[in-house]
């Protein structure tokens, strides 16, 4: 695993989350939601749930047995953080 697949899987790991959540974000926010919360929110479902399902499990070891587990990590993450955002500004602007 190197570093642009963990980020592009992370990319396309966020974006099924936001899409999956979406209004259910913007429909239980107290307030508007904007898109660094909604960021946030997606990736604590990600690091809270999504991980812990199979076949998540063969993912994380495939980061772990890489040459530099600790970027692989980092570029997944981000690769969520930026899908959260793609379609946060996706789907934001089909809503307005």
């Amino acid at each position: 695993m190197n570093k642009r697949q963990a980020y592009l899987m992370g990319r396309e790991t966020g974006n099924g989350i936001a899409e999956h959540n979406y209004y259910d974000f913007i429909n239980d926010a107290p307030c508007e939601i904007n898109v660094e919360n909604f960021q946030l929110e997606v990736s604590q479902i990600e690091s809270e749930h999504y991980r812990q399902f199979s076949p998540f499990e063969f993912t994380a070891q495939a980061f772990n047995e890489s040459k530099y587990p600790d970027e692989v990590w980092t570029e997944y993450e981000r690769g969520v953080f930026n899908g959260a955002k793609q379609t946060f500004h996706k789907l934001n602007k089909e809503t307005k």
